[in-house]
């Protein structure tokens, strides 16, 4: 074996060690940046379930005051009539929550009118127009307000 096989095997060797070197640095850095990125989402999720919490919570309240006081009269209600009732109460339910997002001041102070309305309107779709649904609504909208404006 000459000189120059030596020094070709060398550098064969040193050329593969480099190539290997370079190749466990990329594994690396590739590895190290998906671990950023899956944390970087790991936050976003737990920011955006964090918020679907919070919502969730705020949904669950809006429905107990929603139902607070209602039960004698809704245990009245046929079954096609409690099911109306119940799917009209979910849409106020995103109604509410989407007026108190915009403006949580303007829905509770300034115009409560509008928060009011469709309130009684849910009401009276269930228990028709009478003093109860007009008193009720007023008591809804009190009760939603000492919750969510203080």
């Amino acid at each position: 074996m000459g000189i120059e096989n030596i020094e070709n095997r060398e550098n064969f060797e040193n050329r593969e060690f480099k190539e290997k070197k370079i190749e466990n640095f990329e594994n690396r850095e590739f590895k190290e940046n998906l671990n950023e990125e899956k944390i970087e989402n790991a936050e976003k999720n737990e920011i955006i379930s964090l918020k679907d919490k919070v919502l969730l919570e705020k949904q669950e309240t809006i429905n107990d005051v929603l139902e607070f006081g209602l039960e004698e009269n809704y245990s009245k209600l046929n079954e096609e009539k409690r099911k109306e009732f119940k799917e009209e109460g979910e849409k106020l339910i995103l109604d509410i929550l989407l007026l108190m997002d915009k403006d949580l001041e303007k829905t509770f102070v300034k115009d409560p009118e509008e928060i009011l309305e469709k309130i009684q309107k849910w009401l009276i779709s269930g228990f028709s127009n009478n003093p109860y649904s007009i008193q009720q609504s007023k008591i809804i909208f009190d009760n939603l307000k000492n919750k969510f404006y203080k």
